[in-house]
């Protein structure tokens, strides 16, 4: 371990270009509005031709590796993270890292450099990191990451409500459910539990997911996660995130699902109802009327204040049950519909309880989001 009685510079050299793949990501980590000393700093660990970067904050922690070009000895420091990373987000070439005995840290380049400082790991306080554990789930990065991104269009972040915030994967006899909730919508993906994972519930933050959006969303191989009920692990390639998971009880999804039963059911095409929610919105916070019917639907936006009526109709492909009408804010159909690549939606009501589910027509119990309504 590299420490500060040592009496020569230590040298690696490596490409900003690669590192910053990783820190532009990593930079995540750091944008809590309150980090003390034990979690300003990144770990950075040459050993065996790799750069092996760990980053904390109290709730996450990313650990990942690249190959770097030349280094002299197996050597860990502590750099700090805002600073670093900054440093080397201005350079896309290879770099020196001079590591020298008085703690300063130069890092050269064709035609110029910087000077830092670096601090010896072990010196300074450095948190405690946890290897992967649990039962894992493996999910093909390309089919995962779409739709944990999806799942946090509907989270909303609440100091009080933890479980509004968070992204849950919770495994059933059935199903590998993933669900997200901002309590006047639910997002729902589910797959047959085909292998049989024994009951889980594992949830993870938006920091965790960010990163992880960036970092794998062109991975052809597979994110492994895994709980064990403290901590989530997400791990893929060269990389594993985890989070830490506040004490907070689960929304009850299965509760509502159960409950909701549907007796009417349109479809629709996507495009027309995107250009009809287009041409009725007004305010993301006012309510408009949307009709369905047998003949034709339509939806009705009103702003009182500016005495602004808008009414735009439009024509099912298909419809079955009553005509009904409800209200809700356009926004809400408008972020569920684009979950969907189908050239059509489904749209199907309850209407006892007036909630809504769309959903494409293909994949009606694969993916689909549960919206409330206001009643009309």
């Amino acid at each position: 371990m590299f420490s500060n009685k040592t009496t020569e510079k230590v040298k690696a050299i490596l490409s900003s270009k690669r590192l910053n793949e990783k820190l532009k990501f990593i930079k995540e980590i750091y944008k809590m509005s309150k980090l003390d000393d034990l979690y300003r700093n990144i770990k950075l660990e040459f050993a065996g031709g790799y750069l092996y970067i760990t980053a904390m904050n109290p709730m996450c922690c990313v650990k990942t590796h690249m190959e770097v070009l030349e280094h002299d000895l197996q050597f860990c420091v502590l750099v700090d993270a805002e600073s670093f990373i900054s440093v080397i987000g201005r350079y896309s070439v290879d770099l020196i890292l001079e590591f020298l005995p008085n703690n300063n840290l130069t890092i050269k380049h064709d035609s110029g450099y910087v000077n830092t400082k670096w601090f010896p790991f072990g010196k300074l306080p450095f948190p405690s990191i946890y290897e992967q554990s649990g039962e894992s789930v493996s999910y093909k990065c390309s089919d995962f990451i779409p739709f944990l991104k999806k799942s946090f269009m509907f989270t909303k972040e609440d100091e009080f409500m933890i479980n509004l915030s968070m992204t849950y994967i919770s495994i059933d006899d059935e199903y590998i459910n993933v669900f997200s909730t901002d309590r006047f919508a639910i997002y729902v993906h589910r797959e047959k539990n085909g292998n049989k994972i024994k009951s889980s519930d594992i949830s993870i933050n938006s920091v965790s997911a960010s990163i992880l959006y960036g970092m794998a969303a062109k991975s052809n191989g597979e994110v492994r996660v895994s709980s064990d009920d403290r901590i989530t692990y997400l791990s893929f390639d060269d990389t594993l995130i985890y989070n830490v998971n506040p004490e907070h009880k689960m929304p009850n999804f299965r509760n509502v699902m159960n409950a909701y039963k549907p007796d009417i059911k349109a479809v629709v095409n996507k495009d027309i109802l995107k250009d009809v929610i287009s041409k009725c919105a007004i305010d993301d916070k006012l309510t408009s009327t949307i009709y369905l019917g047998k003949e034709k639907s339509g939806i009705k936006s009103s702003d009182p204040s500016k005495g602004l009526d808008l009414v735009e109709y439009f024509i099912n492909e298909f419809m079955e049950g009553q005509n009904i009408s409800f209200d809700i804010r356009l926004k809400r159909i408008k972020d569920a519909i684009s979950c969907f690549g189908s050239k059509s939606i489904t749209i199907e009501v309850s209407s006892e309880s007036k909630f809504l589910r769309v959903s494409d027509p293909d994949g009606r119990e694969k993916e689909f989001v549960l919206l409330s309504t206001y009643k009309n």
